[in-house]
């Protein structure tokens, strides 16, 4: 498995945000951070067994 992160940009803001959710983000949450901080989630998610 290779995971590749470019930090730059608002990598910094995006984890700060997430930390300060109270609880588990739904996933219109997560989505939306996402675009606020100028990222997007492509391909299918990783499945684990």
């Amino acid at each position: 498995m290779n995971v590749i992160v470019q930090p730059a940009g608002k990598l910094e803001e995006f984890f700060v945000t997430m930390a300060s959710l109270p609880g588990e983000p739904t996933k219109g949450q997560v989505a939306r951070i996402f675009a606020e901080n100028g990222m997007e989630v492509v391909g299918p998610a990783l499945l684990i067994d």
